[in-house]
């Protein structure tokens, strides 16, 4: 080619580049592509015209972007500064239905709790306890009311409080996995409660005086606490309001964009730690003092999370943060014959999570709810209350030694039950054309869950830390023999082989998934296990008047049933990662599709 037509080709792609390297906001993406092009265009005039000046334009115009790209490299430190002056503000103004729906339920809420505290005089020892309201009205007496600020020490106080603030905040976020329900109740739990304790010193006479004590942090900390719901309600939006998305895309999505969001409300909470342990406990400050500093801290709030956000959507957010387009990664076929890596292993198991959901919601509904009623009404037999909020200790205790046996080998027999419709519910899916087992089948899959059901769960009766090896040793061995036992069609010697032997062969693989699995389940059980259900029983009990025996029932009923119907769905969701990981291993172990190309061949 002629340099003239080479020129002539190119001269408007070039063009474009130097007009975009004049812009003070370039994309990206645009100039990524030019540069791959230019750089092209610069090796071919290299080999085709070494000695012409087009040869020194297109070297000149690479270095500029060169010169360009590395000048605006972003250090970690420019990271840290990018992510507060741009990315927070970007994610919180497309997050701004959910923080004002959040605003509006913590509103509403403290209108509640003043209405109910107006009404009720004993309202406050209800939500801030008979202990907190004696130890108050102690410092009232005293002639100092806020002296609770000052009995620990400040050291302490700050590391105590701030930890407690950030693990409510991470709770407040992480249930909104339950479709933004579990952040809204924990909203409007500290709603009534902000109100009502207010309230309880307005009520004595001492609104001014304990307003400008506890908004002196509360302004920071109260705030974050309504951004880390918000948060929770994204989170969950996702899952609620997929749009055009699939449900997992749409919840990849939020998940990314509220985590960010709940990531920047750290430092924040640990500055209002900071205020309410350094500062707040100077309660002798002068009033003018401590009004400047809330309007401060309100101004910063509203300034950062309001003002900040709009301005930048108004004179445009920065060229790299774009709406986010997640293509859905999750296999949506599940191949037998393929061999895949952990990773895809466990895309796959949520995929199948997925599927199946609807097919085994019911049956595990059911078996929890029968299971749970049976198991409340012996445990009430035995004790007269039995009332802890706290689900895993309560799981805990069905295996304490006053526990009645019966209860002991139902969990055996509920275990297999939840093996069996796991175990069948995979093997249909396998098969693709919906078939369900045979009688013979179904037998044969109870059969040998209940061996396994009994194996491992027997192991509580000796001691509660064999188990706990058991667990996380012996489980997933147990678990692949399960599933080779029916899959294969062996009896328990020759599954037992085949499971030692495969297993030998991708030891740290298989334990690696399990942990996964392990772990993820964990966390699960960490939000299931949490009080949330307190929230709901303690509202019920504000408004319906439940007899003795019925708050007894209620409060052994709810821990058990959220006990196993969570233990029932991340038992479906191991074994499945299990199942899954077995034909992987017998494929690398075996090879066999390899021989049948091999044969085709």
């Amino acid at each position: 080619m002629k340099e003239t037509s080479f020129i002539q080709q190119n001269k408007e792609k070039w063009q474009d580049l130097e007009t975009l390297l004049k812009e003070k906001r370039k994309d990206p993406d645009q100039l990524s592509e030019l540069f791959i092009q230019v750089s092209e265009d610069l090796s071919y005039a290299r080999t085709f015209y070494p000695n012409r000046s087009i040869r020194v334009y297109l070297n000149n115009i690479t270095q500029a972007i060169f010169s360009n790209v590395y000048k605006n490299k972003r250090t970690k430190w420019k990271d840290i500064v990018f992510f507060w002056k741009e990315e927070l503000p970007y994610v919180v103004y497309h997050s701004r239905k959910e923080l004002s729906i959040g605003l509006a339920i913590f509103a509403i809420s403290m209108l509640f709790g003043i209405i109910s505290s107006v009404k009720d005089p004993a309202f406050a020892e209800r939500i801030l306890g008979n202990s907190y309201i004696e130890m108050t009205n102690a410092n009232i007496a005293g002639g100092d009311p806020m002296a609770v600020y000052k009995k620990m020490n400040q050291v302490d106080m700050f590391m105590g409080i701030t930890l407690n603030n950030l693990k409510v905040a991470f709770m407040t976020y992480i249930l909104g996995l339950f479709f933004s329900i579990g952040s809204i109740s924990i909203l409007m739990y500290n709603g009534v409660m902000v109100a009502t304790f207010q309230y309880f010193f307005y009520a004595r006479g001492l609104f001014w005086e304990s307003f400008l004590t506890i908004w002196l942090h509360g302004t920071i900390e109260i705030s974050c606490i309504i951004l880390a719901a918000g948060a929770g309600i994204k989170l969950g939006s996702g899952l609620l309001f997929p749009g055009t998305y699939t449900r997992l895309e749409a919840f990849r999505i939020s998940g990314t964009n509220s985590l960010k969001l709940i990531l920047g409300l750290a430092p924040l909470i640990c500055i209002a730690g900071f205020i309410e342990s350094f500062i707040t406990r100077y309660t002798s400050t002068p009033d003018w003092i401590k009004a400047l500093l809330i309007i401060a801290s309100a101004l910063f709030i509203a300034g950062y999370f309001i003002v900040l956000p709009l301005y930048k959507a108004k004179n445009g957010f920065h060229p790299s943060l774009k709406p986010e387009r997640l293509d859905s990664s999750t296999p949506t076929v599940f191949d037998q014959k393929k061999i895949y890596d952990n990773g895809h292993t466990f895309k796959l198991t949520f995929f199948l999570l997925k599927e199946n959901f609807k097919k085994i919601i019911i049956p595990f509904t059911v078996l929890s709810l029968l299971y749970s009623i049976s198991a409340t009404f012996t445990l009430l037999a035995v004790e007269e209350s039995y009332y802890d909020t706290n689900a895993w200790f309560f799981f805990h205790k069905l295996y304490n030694d006053y526990t009645p046996q019966s209860i002991k080998y139902s969990n055996i027999v509920f275990f297999s039950f939840i093996f069996t419709i796991t175990v069948e519910r995979f093997v249909t899916f396998l098969r693709k054309d919906g078939r369900l087992p045979t009688v013979k089948e179904y037998f044969l899959m109870f059969a040998w869950s209940l061996g396994c059901s009994a194996l491992l769960l027997s192991l509580t009766f000796v001691s509660d830390i064999l188990f706990a090896w058991s667990v996380v040793l012996v489980a997933p061995f147990v678990l692949f023999t399960l599933f080779i036992g029916f899959y294969e069609r062996k009896n328990i010697i020759s599954a037992l082989s085949q499971s030692f032997t495969l297993i030998s062969n991708a030891f740290f693989s298989l334990w690696a998934m399990y942990l996964i699995l392990f772990g993820t389940a964990v966390l699960f059980l960490f939000i299931l296990f949490s009080p949330l259900w307190y929230l709901y029983y303690e509202f019920l009990n504000w408004n319906i008047l439940l007899s003795e025996d019925t708050q007894t029932f209620i409060q052994t009923f709810i821990p058990c049933f959220m006990s196993v119907i969570g233990l029932s769905f991340i038992t479906f969701f191991i074994l499945n990662g299990i199942f899954i990981k077995y034909f992987s291993i017998k494929e690398l172990s075996e090879a066999n599709s390899l021989t049948e190309k091999i044969e085709q061949f």
